[in-house]
C-alpha cells in the first residue's frame, strides 16, 4: 500500500501538519491488530454486566491491543480520541494510562520503543505526537494504552512511503490468554510496553490477549465462559488479589478453574498465586496460597495433565523484592521484567509439554 492524499482524513484538531502527514484509519489491510477481541471492544457488554463494576468500567479499555506493519516512512504520528476510565488514584504514569508505545524492530529484533503522550494540554481527550523512525523499511509495532477506551485512532505516514504486512512471525502462534487483576492489567508499569504478559511475548514469541481488570478480577461465570470461548495456546489464571475475602477465594478458585477446564479440556491452565506475598498480610496470603495449591492438588488428582502452578512467592528474587515494587501491591518496571521471565518460560514449557 502506498500513503496518498486521497486516502487520508481531515482532522479538526490537530498540531501535526509539516513533513507531509496523511492521516488514515489504521483498522485497514495490510496493518494487522493484534490482542482485541472486536474494534475497540475488549469484553462484550452482555459478559460484563454479569460481573462487577470495575471490570464493567474496564471492559473497552485498550491493553494488550497492539497494530503491526511494515513501513519506510521516517516517522509515524498518532492521533487517537480517548475517554478516560479514571484510575490516577493508582501508580500509573500519563504514559501508561493513555499513553501509545511505537516499538521499532529491525528483523525480529527490538531496536528501540518511544512513546506518544497525551501532552495537548487541559481539555483536551486525545493523545497526538510524532515519534522519527530512521530511514529505510523497518517494522513497527504500537503497544496500545492501558487504561483509556479509544473512540476514534488515526495514524499518519510521510505522503508517498509505503507500508506493508509485516514480516515479524511468533514462534507461537495461538495466543496466550492472561486473567486476573491489576498486576495483569499493567498497574505500576511506566509504560505500556512494560507489562508482564507484552515483555513476555517478546522474550519468548508468542501473541497474547490481555484480560487483566484492575480491581476486577472475581471469576464470576459469565467471564470464565467467555473467556473460555476464546482460542488459545495457553490460559493463565492469575487470580487471587480481587477476591473480597479469603472465603470469597475458596468458593471461586476451584469453581473457576473446573468451570474453564470443562470447556476446554486440554488446554494448558497455569495457576500464579499473589505477587507481594512479602509485602502485606503473611497469614491472609498463605491462606490464599494454599486454595490455589489445593487447585492445583485436585486437577492434578482428578488426571489434569495439562496443569501447572507458579509459586508467587518466588516471581521475583526475594532479597530484592522491595526494589521492585511501587506501593507494597504492584511491581514497577523491574518487577514486571522478572514476573515475565519466570512466567513466559513456564508458558513456553506448558505449550511445549500440552498432552
Amino acid at each position: 500500500m502506498v500513503v496518498t492524499k486521497k486516502m487520508g482524513v481531515v482532522l479538526e484538531d490537530t498540531s501535526i501538519t509539516k513533513m507531509d502527514p496523511v492521516f488514515f484509519d489504521p483498522f485497514i489491510d495490510p496493518i494487522e491488530c493484534r490482542g482485541m477481541y472486536k474494534k475497540f471492544v475488549r469484553v462484550p457488554e452482555e459478559v460484563a454486566k454479569q460481573t462487577n463494576e470495575d471490570l464493567y468500567k474496564y471492559r473497552n479499555t485498550s491493553a494488550g491491543v497492539r497494530m503491526v506493519f511494515r513501513t519506510d516512512s521516517d516517522y509515524i504520528a498518532i492521533h487517537s480520541e480517548l475517554e478516560d476510565c479514571d484510575q490516577h488514584s493508582s501508580p500509573l504514569t500519563n504514559a501508561a494510562v493513555s499513553g501509545f508505545n511505537v516499538a521499532v524492530l529491525k528483523g525480529n529484533k527490538l531496536s528501540c520503543v518511544k512513546t506518544v503522550s497525551p501532552t495537548q494540554g487541559e481539555g483536551k481527550n486525545y493523545a497526538e505526537g510524532r515519534v522519527m523512525l530512521g530511514e529505510g523499511m523497518k517494522e513497527v509495532e504500537i503497544v496500545f494504552p492501558l487504561f483509556v477506551e479509544i473512540k476514534k485512532m488515526y495514524i499518519a505516514l510521510r505522503e508517498g512511503s509505503k507500508v506493508l504486512r509485516t514480516n515479524r512471525k511468533y514462534k507461537y502462534d495461538k495466543p496466550v490468554v492472561f486473567y486476573g487483576s491489576s498486576i495483569v492489567h499493567g498497574i505500576g508499569s511506566s509504560i505500556p510496553f512494560n507489562t508482564y504478559p507484552n515483555l513476555a511475548s517478546y522474550m519468548y514469541g508468542f501473541d497474547y490477549y490481555n484480560y487483566g481488570f484492575g480491581g476486577g478480577a472475581r471469576t464470576e461465570e459469565a467471564i470464565i465462559d467467555f473467556l473460555a470461548s476464546l482460542d488459545m495456546s495457553v490460559f493463565v489464571y492469575d487470580y487471587d488479589h480481587n477476591a473480597p475475602s479469603v472465603e470469597y477465594f475458596e468458593k471461586t478458585h476451584y469453581r473457576g478453574y473446573r468451570q474453564f477446564r470443562e470447556k476446554q479440556p486440554d488446554t494448558p491452565i497455569i495457576l500464579i498465586s499473589k505477587f507481594g506475598y512479602y509485602y502485606s498480610n503473611h497469614v491472609d496470603n498463605e491462606r490464599r496460597r494454599k486454595i490455589i495449591l489445593e487447585t492445583y492438588r485436585k486437577g492434578i488428582e482428578a488426571g489434569d495433565k495439562n496443569l501447572w502452578f507458579i509459586d508467587g512467592r518466588y516471581l521475583v528474587p526475594k532479597k530484592d523484592a522491595w526494589y521492585m515494587t511501587t506501593d507494597l501491591v504492584h511491581p514497577n518496571d523491574i518487577g514486571y521484567y522478572f514476573m515475565a521471565k519466570k512466567i513466559g518460560k513456564t508458558v513456553v514449557q506448558a505449550i511445549k509439554e500440552r498432552k
